[in-house]
């Protein structure tokens, strides 16, 4: 039997049609939706990118503003120089009392460096704030002791020696005596030591030093117009190193000089290399043959390790110093600079200790005056050849212990401190 066609039902004509449609209009919704979702997600993520690009800017210029405020003769207010766009920063610090945001940074570890960025990028900012301890350059000291400092009111045969020792200078301590005040109690007034703060100081380096670096032999010294004399002369304007073993079981070289004060000639920047420390017993004149500014004197002495009197001495100067020259003495023992003896072998002299522009960077440091009515007197001044010259120069070339860069100085973060906002 053949089999009919079936007849359409009312109603069911265009039904295909229909469904395409609202099938496509589905699609349509569901593109559209997906159009709109990409759309946001795209301006979350540039959003997200922004902050970034701010936040990073941010921390960008705090370790910027952080080298700025390292470099010599820096101020807070140079830290807002030179910026890229939509950028801000500031410093500010305690000093005397009083918060300030402009003028010299004070390297004084117990006043902490506050600073303050704020970066944008399109529509996003980020500001990060936190505070920074100041760590001072050694050699931008009087003295820098990783010890203390002893001050002696008396010499060794009960002489009355209080009230003899000036020190004109910032001095860095890192472990005070007992009484904080005992050795200032002996230090006429005024001038008084300013700076001086209790933070931890490294031990010379001496030792690494001495490994790497070696001297020539300095002449022998000789007598010469009523003193004895030792020559150092590197040259007009050079850095040399010299080493003058004396052949003494005790130290690298002991001068043990009876009749004669001791003179020693500098010609340029002479460094006097002492493994097993050095000690003179009359006292030391030191001085410059190139002219004003030009020479400069530094010893590296290791400690004796053997002297019956003080194993720990490194750097000794029994009989007084002075100098006309820059002088730079460093040890990882003990350094003494101390009036005590004459060319005859009794107490007083009748001289003083002078020395314009010094630094000591030692394991300790004793300092004992004349009999009353003389000084000993030690002066770091912060516009002198130390600072403005030498000390930069010997930093670049890395002849110096414990100094890497030409500044020294660094900002360390405080823990606890850094904060970072969208704000």
């Amino acid at each position: 039997m053949t089999p009919r066609d079936r007849a359409p039902r009312p109603g069911e004509a265009g039904f295909v049609l229909i469904g395409v449609v609202i099938f496509v209009l589905a699609l349509t919704i569901i593109g559209i939706s997906l159009f709109s979702l990409s759309s946001y997600e795209a301006q979350f993520l540039q959003r997200s990118i922004d902050g970034e690009q701010a936040f990073q800017t941010a921390a960008g210029d705090i370790e910027r503003a952080r080298f700025v405020l390292a470099l010599r003769q820096a101020r807070l207010e140079n830290v807002a120089e030179n910026l890229p766009p939509n950028t801000s920063v500031s410093a500010r610090q305690v000093q005397n009392g009083d918060t300030v945001s402009s003028g010299p940074v004070d390297w004084t570890p117990t006043n902490p460096v506050f600073l303050n960025v704020t970066a944008r990028a399109n529509q996003e900012q980020r500001t990060i704030e936190c505070r920074f301890k100041p760590l001072r350059e050694i050699y931008s000291q009087l003295i820098t002791t990783h010890g203390g400092i002893e001050v002696k009111a008396y010499a060794t045969d009960g002489s009355d020696r209080r009230n003899t020792v000036h020190l004109d200078g910032p001095v860095w301590e890192g472990i005070m005596p007992p009484d904080t005040l005992a050795w200032l109690d002996v230090i006429d007034a005024p001038p008084k030591p300013v700076g001086i703060a209790t933070d931890p100081v490294p031990l010379p380096a001496v030792a690494r030093y001495l490994s790497s670096h070696s001297g020539l032999p300095s002449p022998d010294p000789h007598i010469n117009t009523g003193w004895w004399r030792y020559q150092l002369h590197a040259g007009v304007g050079k850095v040399g190193f010299f080493s003058t073993p004396s052949g003494d079981p005790d130290f690298s070289l002991y001068d043990k000089q009876t009749s004669h004060p001791v003179k020693l000639e500098v010609t340029g920047c002479a460094i006097w290399l002492m493994p097993n420390g050095i000690r003179f017993d009359q006292k030391v004149t030191v001085q410059g043959t190139s002219g004003p500014g030009s020479d400069c004197l530094i010893i590296v002495a290791g400690r004796s390790g053997t002297f019956p009197a003080d194993p720990a001495a490194g750097i000794w100067f029994f009989g007084g110093l002075e100098s006309n020259i820059p002088v730079i003495l460093v040890s990882d023992g003990r350094v003494c600079i101390q009036d005590m003896t004459d060319p005859s072998g009794g107490v007083g002299w009748g001289h003083y200790s002078f020395v314009r522009d010094m630094t000591i960077f030692a394991r300790d440091v004793v300092l004992t005056g004349p009999v009353p009515g003389l000084e000993l007197w030690l002066m770091h001044p912060p516009t002198g050849d130390l600072d403005n010259y030498w000390v930069p120069r010997l930093a670049d070339r890395g002849d110096l212990p414990n100094v890497t860069s030409a500044s020294g100085r660094e900002l360390t973060l405080i823990p606890g401190t850094w904060h970072a906002s969208d704000r």
